[in-house]
């Protein structure tokens, strides 16, 4: 599905690459890697509530779109480069909505996250571009945890542990 996407300020559109769905498996297998899990079917269908034969599926539509690589005797998911900066910025994305939501609009820690999940696939780059500028990049999210690039950083010295904020 290609769904088109507005510039705030201007009437450019550009067609959306991935879907939304491909967009969560993209940030999923991502935040995996991050948190040093090999990423695998088995995982994604249980962090995304879908079945086994609807993860196979996208893989396969995401290998087509060259944005994984599957090592079929492991069973290990790769991002590739393409893959990866679409996950990167999906992250970084929520990370400044949740602090938007919880800094600006006060808006309860419980209820940021998942709101957080359906509004990242929909800002506007220069939207993005604003919230940066607004907030900065020091790399923690609304509870004090680090986002997921930082912590890709910093994954040698200590892995993450609990749920990241993206």
């Amino acid at each position: 599905m290609n769904r088109k996407r507005d510039n705030i300020g201007g009437s450019e559109r550009r067609a959306r690459e991935t879907s939304v769905s491909q967009e969560d498996y993209l940030k999923a297998i991502y935040n995996m890697q991050v948190e040093l899990q090999d990423p695998i079917s088995a995982r994604l269908s249980e962090a995304l509530g879908v079945t086994p034969p609807a993860v196979t599926t996208a893989l396969k539509r995401m290998v087509r779109r060259g944005h994984v690589r599957l090592d079929h005797k492991t069973g290990r998911i790769r991002l590739t480069p393409k893959g990866r900066a679409i996950a990167q910025s999906l992250a970084l994305r929520h990370r400044l909505i949740e602090k938007l939501l919880t800094d600006v609009l006060g808006m309860d820690w419980k209820l940021v996250h998942a709101e957080a999940e359906k509004l990242e696939h929909a800002i506007s780059r220069e939207l993005e571009r604003r919230l940066l500028d607004y907030f900065g990049r020091d790399g923690s999210c609304p509870a004090g945890r680090q986002n997921s690039a930082a912590r890709e950083r910093s994954r040698s010295r200590k892995p993450a542990r609990g749920r990241s904020c993206g």
